[in-house]
């Protein structure tokens, strides 16, 4: 879902300029360009679907995620599945907690049993920076400067996390003393 909103950006560029180049094209001819061409709402709307359906699994994606590190015996996690999710919703600390939240499932995705004494990582850092550009880089140049790249590190990060909890059912399982 992550590649076809990165998808989505790339057609909503390309109409964006398509706009342009009519708009130039009508003045260059001496008349005024009028409204909007029919496609570009075509645009726009796989665009917004695009971005919306992968918005929606990637907050599955994160709420499944959390679950798992509780399932694979982290304890004393700070963020519960619903509020790793839960904090893209509130105002402000949206700018904060989410990243917190990812940040705790990486590293109890490394290492449950010890996830506290792990080290963060720099795509999660990177792609949080990202994301919150993402919001006040507006324009169509802004969306495919900054959308794309966190399409590709929401990718790699989605990718690393599976990989790392994929390792963890393959292993064996250890018992940890109550």
């Amino acid at each position: 879902m992550i590649w076809i909103e990165a998808g989505g950006i790339v057609l909503f560029f390309l109409w964006f300029v398509m706009e342009v180049v009519r708009a130039f094209r009508s003045a260059s001819a001496g008349t005024q360009a009028t409204g909007m061409d029919p496609l570009g709402y075509v645009f726009i709307g796989a665009w917004m679907v695009a971005a919306i359906s992968a918005e929606i699994s990637f907050l599955v994606w994160v709420y499944r995620a959390n679950l798992n590190c509780h399932g694979f015996g982290a304890r004393s996690m700070q963020f519960s599945p619903g509020w790793s999710v839960g904090w893209y919703f509130i105002p402000f600390l949206n700018l904060y907690y989410p990243y917190q939240a990812m940040k705790e499932i990486w590293k109890a995705s490394k290492n449950p049993q010890n996830w506290q004494r792990e080290t963060g990582s720099g795509l999660v850092g990177w792609w949080w920076a990202l994301r919150i550009m993402s919001f006040v880089c507006a324009g169509p140049l802004g969306m495919v400067v900054v959308g794309i790249p966190v399409c590709i590190l929401e990718v790699r990060l989605v990718s690393e996390v599976f990989a790392m909890q994929r390792r963890l059912t393959a292993a064996p399982v250890v018992s940890v003393p109550a």
